[in-house]
C-alpha cells in the first residue's frame, strides 16, 4: 500500500514540463491604401506584369494547359479560388503584401466591403506563422430585396508568412445556392477585373 501511495504523490508532485509554445496573437489588420510604397508599386510595371502572369495561369487552366505549379486555380460548385507561392516572378515579400491590398482594393470598386480584417500569430513546430486575412463581402445595398444579389459570393484574401518568409497567398469566392439568393456573378469576371491588365 505504501508503495502505491508513494507512486500516487510522486506523480502529483512532479513539476510540469515546460513547452516553447508562443500564444496566438489577434490583431486588426489596418489596411492603408494611400501608403507611398503601395501607391508607387501599383503605377509600376510591376503590377502589371503580376496580372498578366496571373491571369494567363487562370486562362491556361481552362484548358487544362496551365504548367506553372506556382499559381494555381480551382473551380468548384460552391468556390472558386487561386493559391501563388514564391516563384521567380513574385517572390519579394512587399510584393505579396501590395498584391494582397490590390486584390482587396478591386474588388473592393465592384461593390464590396470589408467586414473584417485581421493578423494572426502562432508557433507551428517552433515556426512562427503570420496571417493576414481580408474578408470581404457584398456592400448592404445589394440586399434590398429577394433573392439577395451575392455578387461573386464573400471573398476571403489570405496570406501566410512563416519566419519571415512567404508560404502562400490565396483568395477564394464563396457562394451560396439557395432560393434567398441571386445566381452568383461568375469566377472569372472577378479574376478578370482584377488581373486583366488594363494598360
Amino acid at each position: 500500500m505504501s508503495k502505491l501511495w508513494d507512486f500516487i504523490t510522486s506523480r502529483f508532485s512532479e513539476k510540469p514540463k515546460k513547452h516553447s509554445v508562443i500564444p496566438l496573437i489577434h490583431e486588426e489588420y489596418k489596411i492603408d491604401y494611400e501608403q507611398l510604397d503601395y501607391l508607387e508599386w501599383i503605377s509600376s510595371s510591376k503590377l502589371s506584369f503580376q496580372q498578366n502572369l496571373i491571369y494567363q495561369a487562370y486562362i491556361d487552366t481552362l484548358t487544362n494547359q496551365n504548367n506553372n505549379s506556382d499559381i494555381s486555380f480551382s473551380m468548384q460548385n460552391t468556390f472558386s479560388g487561386f493559391r501563388i507561392t514564391p516563384n521567380a516572378s513574385i517572390k519579394e515579400k512587399l510584393d505579396f503584401l501590395h498584391l494582397q491590398k490590390y486584390i482587396a482594393q478591386t474588388t473592393k470598386a465592384l461593390g464590396y466591403i470589408v467586414q473584417m480584417s485581421e493578423i494572426r500569430t502562432r508557433e507551428i513546430n517552433g515556426e512562427i506563422q503570420t496571417i493576414y486575412n481580408i474578408y470581404m463581402k457584398p456592400s448592404h445595398r445589394f440586399k434590398v430585396e429577394m433573392p439577395v444579389d451575392q455578387r461573386f459570393g464573400n471573398i476571403q484574401i489570405e496570406l501566410s508568412i512563416k519566419q519571415d518568409s512567404i508560404e502562400y497567398l490565396r483568395a477564394k469566392t464563396m457562394v451560396y445556392q439557395d432560393r434567398n439568393y441571386k445566381d452568383p456573378l461568375d469566377f472569372g469576371e472577378w479574376v478578370a477585373e482584377v488581373f486583366k491588365s488594363k494598360t
